[in-house]
């Protein structure tokens, strides 16, 4: 059975991209358990550039 990728993010780089922004951080939570939750912090942001 392949390895679900999404449990790999805890404590992984990651990045975020908006409209205006752009963010770099940490995963403070595995990939599946950010998709199904509907509150907490799900990562820590390190840096932000904003155009």
């Amino acid at each position: 059975m392949p390895r679900d990728r999404t449990t790999d993010a805890l404590g992984g780089a990651i990045a975020s991209f908006a409209e205006f922004s752009f963010a770099v951080g940490r995963a403070r939570m595995h990939g599946r358990e950010m998709v199904e939750s509907t509150r907490g912090i799900a990562s820590s942001v390190r840096h932000v550039e904003e155009n």
